[in-house]
């Protein structure tokens, strides 16, 4: 979404060739954020279809319908690497949530699906990242996206961003999330 971290420039990267275009990694970014929400709806209605829960039904659709909009925002952002690094936090928060968060418990005996789908979504986010930072900015990136994560996570059991939206302007100046915003690309 609009409000999370969008801030990252390079020092010192200026006519560094890194393997993708803006147009390309648009692009990426548009693939991965289709990816995210069918792997969401997947994983939603395997959970939903194995239960009799409305509960548990109920949060699969607010899975979806809260999430997928933040990501489609996150990568269609005019900046890409502001994009991408939108996308990586949402997908860092969505595995922070299920996993250790307030949606520890959110999805009953279908808790694994949900998990392993948000751990797939991150994997690919992380794997994106490495298609146009080097391996030590790529960990610098995902080292403060985890910490603002942690910070400002999803919360409740509805799928909240309100507390996750406030990680932008939580965003130090030195950090690797004020660095990628003008990184230039091949």
């Amino acid at each position: 979404c609009a409000s999370l971290p969008s801030g990252l420039a390079w020092p010192g990267r200026a006519g560094s060739d890194r393997g993708l275009t803006q147009e390309e990694l648009s692009d990426e970014l548009n693939a991965f954020a289709t990816r995210f929400s069918a792997l969401v709806s997947t994983a939603g209605e395997e959970i939903a279809d194995a239960t009799n829960d409305p509960a548990i039904r109920r949060r699969t659709l607010l899975w979806s319908l809260r999430l997928g909009p933040a990501m489609q925002e996150a990568a269609f952002a005019p900046n890409p690497q502001a994009g991408y690094v939108r996308a990586l936090t949402i997908s860092v928060m969505m595995r922070r949530y299920l996993t250790t968060g307030d949606g520890r418990n959110l999805f009953g005996a279908g808790q694994p699906i949900a998990v392993s789908a948000a751990q797939t979504i991150e994997a690919d986010a992380l794997a994106l990242g490495a298609r146009f930072l080097t391996p030590q900015e790529l960990e610098a990136v995902r080292r403060d996206v985890d910490s603002l994560a942690e910070r400002f996570p999803i919360t409740g059991t509805q799928f909240s961003l309100v507390r996750a939206r406030k990680a932008a302007e939580a965003v130090p100046a030195s950090s690797a999330l004020t660095d990628v915003i003008t990184l230039p690309l091949a």
